[in-house]
């Protein structure tokens, strides 16, 4: 998670939970854990299948993202 944060060179960390069943949880964990290591803004993106993946203005977040984070689970879903 260090490491993500510091390729991210202050800007923008997006947590994806695309691949987890219940990403709630771990986007309250994440934010907390990034904000931790120093992450100055933190977003969390729920997409829950790849219809809603390719949604644009759903994936906005990302257009200005210096790092993304997907979440474990089924990395197919």
């Amino acid at each position: 998670l260090r490491e993500v944060v510091r390729r991210a060179d202050r800007r923008r960390v997006v947590v994806v939970g695309a691949a987890s069943e219940e990403p709630e949880p771990l986007f309250e964990q994440y934010t907390r854990a990034f904000a931790d290591l120093g992450a100055g803004d933190v977003v969390c993106l729920d997409v829950r299948d790849r219809g809603e993946a390719l949604d644009e203005e759903r994936a906005e977040p990302l257009a200005a993202a210096g790092a993304a984070f997907l979440t474990g689970g089924d990395q197919l879903r």
